[in-house]
């Protein structure tokens, strides 16, 4: 079996020796861009190897997380990332599908990377496949469950591909969602958008929008990135 480095944060590493399902930018992305008002009680859907769910109970000291995750490599390192950190106390991995997932418990933040790239199969990748093809977990089973699942004042916030924007947002008022904050994302000035950072909530609010730009030139990230991730990165 291959060995992956641990990808360092400040606070904790996120391993990912037994998934195809490395670190990456979106997840980082979304687990620093979120806001939200002290909330207590977050909900993870599709955890991966747990990084958003780490980076929650670093960001809100006084929340109880849970992560949920389908993918059986996954929830392995899932279970050894959290395990490793200070916070595991207050992380609950649970190993599933989100469809399947049942509580009484209402979260005041839900959050997601969530599966996409539905057309863009690699054979050889079959773990990081059911990661990214939407099959597992559609927009609409999304949107659906995370509206259930949240409280009246709370908020749905997700990182998809730029050009799922209109579907979501259809969908989300189908299901009484409400598009409340948009950061448009690209690689450098001069690409096009590439990802959309969404939050949702059940109330209609005046909806914020701006826009990233992650680098100036190859590697040379722009201030606003930095800004935004240095928290997490030992070295940025």
């Amino acid at each position: 079996m291959k060995k992956y480095a641990p990808f360092r944060f400040k606070e904790f590493s996120v391993h990912h020796e037994n998934s195809a399902m490395k670190v990456g930018t979106d997840g980082v992305l979304l687990g620093s861009w979120i806001q939200a008002n002290n909330p207590m009680n977050i909900l993870d859907i599709g955890t991966g190897t747990g990084l958003i769910s780490l980076m929650m109970a670093q960001r809100f000291n006084q929340a109880i997380v849970v992560g949920v995750e389908p993918n059986d490599n996954a929830i392995v390192d899932a279970f050894k990332n959290v395990n490793d950190s200070a916070f595991k106390d207050r992380i609950d991995i649970v190993h599933g599908k989100i469809q399947n997932y049942t509580t009484e418990k209402r979260f005041d933040l839900i959050l997601s990377n969530p599966p996409f790239f539905q057309n863009a199969l690699n054979a050889e990748d079959s773990d990081r496949n059911q990661a990214r093809q939407g099959v597992d977990l559609t927009p609409n089973e999304l949107l659906e469950i995370s509206n259930e699942l949240l409280i009246d004042n709370g908020f749905l916030s997700v990182i998809i591909p730029f050009d799922h924007c209109r579907n979501y947002r259809s969908i989300a008022k189908k299901v009484g969602l409400s598009l409340s904050k948009m950061t448009s994302v690209r690689g450098t000035p001069s690409k096009p958008f590439k990802r959309a950072l969404l939050t949702f909530s059940k109330k209609e609010l005046p909806l914020e929008e701006d826009v990233l730009t992650i680098e100036r030139s190859r590697h040379v990230y722009t201030d606003e990135y930095i800004a935004l991730t240095k928290p997490f990165y030992l070295a940025m």
